[in-house]
């Protein structure tokens, strides 16, 4: 976004030849202060940001809430499966076939979680140990996909539209002490079912250009004071999310966990991911 991407592109237009671009070897640039590695106290400090987003702690049986999850050969096992141990969620089952990251992808040709069919591991781990609820993330740990057992005892897959209809419903019903110049922000091309609920819940609704990049641009301006507003959650519907403002793009670390708390919080009052969205059709229309 700008300023920074004009900034890279004259920067980039100003090489004639790659015998100008400067070469540093990795322990020169180490000494200079050009690379840094990341430690584990910086994935602890995300970790702590995104369990400050948690709204109910305590839900009974969270622990006995089964659910499977997939990084599908990518980035999201390590930090998804911490934060779930750190939030007492004790019957998670992760599929060993897709656990470590592994560029091949060799028990998915196409590693996204919008597609149903990589969902396939998961759904056979989930019929073995009773699990209701699977979900999966790409490999860069960006997007989320659900699978969810519907009343009738059919897998369903929720899109991306829906997955953040339900997310921002919930959050409204159960957070606390929500401003009252809370604002969700999506993009132009996300469900215009949105704003109904919005208004409904008296949330400030923002649209940006198709690209989660104008999500995080957007926060940044409620951050200065260019608009009246204090950033809730984003979403687009391909499957990427964000709630708090720990991050300017999409996560999926903190989507996986809220989900969960999400589908844990509606079994527990004898509710269900279907159902609630059935509810919000119901009154808001198809």
């Amino acid at each position: 976004i700008e300023p920074q991407a004009s900034g890279v592109v004259n920067s980039v237009n100003a090489i004639n030849s790659f015998d100008e671009i400067k070469l540093l070897t990795k322990e020169t640039a180490i000494q200079e202060g050009l690379l840094e590695y990341i430690s584990e106290d910086m994935d602890t400090k995300f970790i702590e940001a995104v369990k400050k987003q948690i709204i109910h702690n305590e839900i009974p049986g969270k622990e006995n809430f089964k659910i499977v999850y997939s990084p599908l050969h990518g980035t999201g096992g390590r930090p998804v499966k911490r934060v779930f141990d750190e939030t007492g969620f004790k019957s998670i089952y992760i599929v060993t076939e897709q656990e470590q990251p592994d560029g091949n992808f060799p028990t998915c040709s196409y590693a996204n979680p919008e597609d149903p069919a990589v969902f396939k591991l998961s759904i056979e781990l989930a019929d073995k140990v009773g699990a209701t609820l699977c979900m999966a993330n790409d490999p860069d740990a960006d997007r989320i996909g659900v699978a969810v057992k519907d009343e009738n005892g059919e897998w369903i897959y929720p899109n991306g539209n829906q997955i953040g209809l339900l997310l921002m419903n919930y959050i409204l019903e159960n957070k606390k002490n929500i401003p009252k110049n809370s604002a969700v922000v999506s993009t132009v091309v996300s469900t215009p079912m949105l704003d109904i609920v919005a208004k409904e819940k008296g949330v400030k609704i923002f649209r940006t250009l198709t690209g989660f990049k104008f999500i995080g641009e957007k926060i940044r301006e409620f951050e200065e004071g260019k608009y009246d507003a204090t950033f809730l959650m984003g979403f687009e519907e391909s499957y990427g999310y964000l709630v708090g403002t720990h991050a300017r793009d999409k996560d999926a670390v903190v989507s996986t966990l809220l989900i969960a708390e999400m589908a844990a919080y509606y079994n527990s009052i004898g509710s269900s991911i279907p159902k609630e969205l059935k509810k919000l059709y119901e009154k808001f229309g198809y």
